[in-house]
């Protein structure tokens, strides 16, 4: 052995089962990376070839300025920079814990000649040797990953993904994926490398703990096995620190994540009655014949479902008896109706039930500049007409906004009456998905001449929602999985530390069920404490992203904490705290007293 340092190859093959998480930690990082970058790059090239075929010059600005490609940028470079963070608090905690249960080897190496600024060179190169493995399975998993979801997209999805790449390898993301490995890595090292080199020889040598605590928390409403655990983490504050913000870190991804979902939902809506084909007259001002509609449902098969609207603009009306002013009016089918509050349209809760039929009863368009309220009152061609509903948004303005000018929603026979016109301005059809496009143009053929038809598949964005959605939700679940491991790991090591006071806690009599106890109250005070921390931080965090994002593009849109999103967190919180502490006490219960005393 020529060097210390050789003593790391050694070292590894001996702690090879306690540095499995460390290495966990770096290969799912560079994964993660390495997939959004690898994925963000096929997806920019997709849309480069589709402008090549558009514009033969200036496709740089124009790629630049298409709106997919910004949004693969924006989400690819937040993703990068929140899974950086989170690998350094991960690597950095998991490199700690393992410091932590060779306290003793550190302190050897300081009796034998070893100084501060070697033993801190030590942590940081046997760090760095994690890597020369775990990059590389980073990475090739990460191009694996981006390969086969490529494949998914191409062949199981196809429409608007059917000319993206399968299977080029991404220069880019194999960089950005090893970065962010050896980044996170340098950084974590720091503060457990100081640790180390902080370790008293003569202390570790012996086995022998003195610290002693300061203070200690008054037990007035907590049984004292309980205070000791919670005494136990406010003493170690690195480990408070490290703990608290793997379970903080997990809630404010979670948050930041669940927004980026919601800005998908605002650019890319999905809405329950977006049509496959809308038919429309013609000649502008005729109506379409009802018997249209009643031709087509009786196709059976491949046409899922047909409805109609109508509607007539600046019509006048007597608004609560004192002022008139001129609104537009749609006629919606008993679909249409049901999906406004399936799809989260309407402010308050209505039984949309009422709004059928003949019942002189209407939603109206709403926003944050009007003055429109439930229960107004319009007068239109001697016919009263009652506001039971609002929407949260103009629906049918391209920024949401009403401009002051209302619109009432209403049923296809309240408009009949209110109107005198018998028939539609617009007929939807909903295809089945397994219709083939010889059947649909069998279908369009039936359609009389004199109405035109619109075919919308192709403007269908629901393959690039879900893609975005899952994206996001796998990120978000990789990392709960592996900060949860982290607590559990974390927590372990901590309650291992102890083991000669959890010995000599049972030589003087405490049962089991008491040092369980103890556990829970450390490992509450590090869930606790990251609960609020993560949810206060998470829901500044998921508002100030709500505003860039959403806000500055959607006036009408609102930010509102979602309840699903708190009983998640609390749900994830409960779990990774429970399986910790039973983790933890496995190991107390199989634990041998006699040895632990002697």
């Amino acid at each position: 052995m020529k060097s210390y340092l050789d003593l790391i190859g050694i070292s590894n093959k001996v702690n090879k089962k306690t540095t499995r998480l460390v290495r966990l930690c770096i290969v799912l990082s560079v994964f993660l990376v390495t997939a959004i970058f690898g994925l963000a790059e096929m997806a920019i090239r997709m849309e480069a070839s589709r402008l090549i075929e558009k514009h033969d010059s200036g496709i740089i600005t124009s790629l630049m300025d298409n709106a997919g490609v910004q949004l693969y940028l924006i989400v690819a470079f937040v993703l990068f920079l929140l899974v950086l963070i989170a690998s350094v608090l991960m690597i950095a905690s998991s490199i700690n814990s393992n410091i932590a249960q060779r306290t003793k080897f550190y302190g050897l190496m300081r009796c034998i000649g070893m100084t501060k600024k070697q033993i801190k060179k030590y942590v940081r190169r046997e760090a760095l040797s994690w890597c020369k493995l775990s990059i590389p399975l980073g990475n090739v998993l990460g191009i694996f990953t981006t390969w086969v979801l490529c494949l998914v997209m191409k062949y199981g999805i196809a429409g608007e993904f059917a000319d993206i790449q399968t299977n080029r390898i991404s220069i880019i993301s194999i960089f950005f994926g090893a970065c962010v490995g050896l980044i996170s890595v340098v950084l974590a090292a720091q503060a457990p490398a100081k640790k180390a080199s902080s370790v008293n020889p003569i202390i570790a040598v012996s086995d022998q703990d003195t610290s002693v605590s300061s203070s200690l928390l008054q037990a007035k409403h907590v049984g004292i096995d309980t205070v000791l655990g919670m005494n136990h983490a406010f003493n170690s504050k690195k480990n408070l620190f490290l703990l608290v913000s793997s379970f903080a870190l997990s809630i404010i991804l979670f948050l930041a994540f669940s927004t980026l979902v919601q800005f998908v939902n605002y650019i890319m809506p999905q809405l329950s009655n977006t049509e496959d084909l809308k038919i429309i007259a013609a000649e502008e001002g005729t109506l379409i014949d009802p018997g249209l509609v009643s031709s087509l449902e009786r196709i059976g098969g491949v046409v899922k479902r047909v409805y109609a609207r109508n509607n007539a603009f600046d019509v006048q009306a007597t608004v609560n008896g004192t002022s008139t002013e001129l609104i537009d009016i749609v006629a919606d089918s008993d679909f249409d109706l049901e999906s406004l509050k399936k799809d989260g349209f309407l402010k308050n809760n209505v039984d949309v039930d009422k709004i059928k039929g003949n019942s002189f009863l209407a939603f109206s368009t709403w926003d944050k500049t009007v003055d429109f309220t439930v229960g107004d009152e319009l007068d239109i061609n001697d016919y009263p007409i009652e506001v039971v509903g609002l929407l949260k948004q103009d629906i049918y303005t391209a920024d949401g906004m009403t401009h002051g000018k209302r619109t009432l929603i209403v049923s296809n026979d309240t408009f009949e009456k209110l109107m005198g016109e018998v028939g539609y301005s617009t007929v939807l059809v909903q295809l089945e998905e397994s219709i083939s496009e010889g059947q649909v143009k069998s279908i369009i053929k039936k359609i009389p001449e004199q109405y035109l038809v619109e075919d919308n598949r192709e403007y269908n964005t629901a393959s690039t929602y879900w893609i975005f959605t899952f994206f996001v939700y796998s990120f978000i679940v990789i990392i709960a999985l592996v900060a949860m491991l982290n607590i559990i790991n974390a927590i372990s090591v901590s309650v291992t530390s102890q083991f000669k006071r959890y010995g000599m806690m049972r030589g003087i009599g405490m049962e089991l069920r008491q040092i369980k106890k103890v556990i829970i109250g450390e490992a509450c005070v590090y869930s606790i404490i990251g609960l609020i921390f993560g949810s206060g931080l998470g829901l500044l965090l998921s508002k100030a992203i709500f505003d860039s994002l959403i806000g500055s593009h959607f006036e009408y849109a609102t930010w509102e904490i979602s309840p699903s999103n708190i009983i998640f967190i609390l749900l994830f919180v409960i779990f990774a705290t429970t399986v910790a502490v039973e983790s933890s006490f496995t190991r107390v219960r199989k634990m041998d007293v006699v040895s632990q005393l002697s």
